[in-house]
């Protein structure tokens, strides 16, 4: 049976903010589906609505196209469906093992940052790549954008259903 028979968020209590389209470089892409890496590090985030969140992956350069998605189903925290806050140097000694990058990577990622955010990877399923234009989108997100229903309803629609990845449950 497949990961997604049904669509998770076919229900949306606001349909501009279905899914959340996140930007990552290809290798850490290749992690996500081996399932070596379990969670997503974000020097910023915008603020979701719920959790589980359906996070949709844009591979960045060379590769430049939508090629998966995620389910988010919580945020590493020190207080209750919150963001963690434990401090930088802490986050690493303690879960280092679970990012899926060296120690060089980590901090030159977070140089300056004093507040990080992790996002929980669970349910990785490929797609069919989709270019960003494809679905009314001409600049690849710097961060993370909001992705409507309509824009989640084509990328769903071009789920891989072979070779599908807990990706860390």
């Amino acid at each position: 049976m497949s990961l997604y028979s049904k669509n998770p968020v076919s229900k949306a209590k606001k349909p501009e903010r279905s899914a959340i389209l996140i930007s990552i470089k290809p290798d850490f892409v290749q992690k996500i589906r081996a399932g070596t890496k379990k969670y997503e590090l974000r020097r910023q985030i915008k603020p979701v609505r719920s959790l589980p969140e359906m996070m949709v992956i844009y591979e960045t350069a060379p590769t430049k196209q939508i090629t998966g998605f995620f389910q988010c189903t919580t945020f590493w925290t020190s207080h209750k469906d919150t963001i963690w806050d434990s401090g930088i140097d802490q986050f690493w000694d303690i879960y280092s093992e679970i990012y899926g990058l060296n120690w060089w990577e980590f901090y030159s990622y977070f140089e300056g940052v004093i507040i990080g955010y992790c996002l929980k990877i669970s349910r990785y399923i490929d797609i069919e790549p989709l270019k960003l234009q494809e679905i009314g989108i001409n600049y690849a997100p710097q961060n993370m954008q909001f992705l409507n229903r309509e824009q989640w309803l084509t990328i769903f629609d071009r789920r891989i259903e072979v070779g599908t990845t807990e990706g860390g449950l």
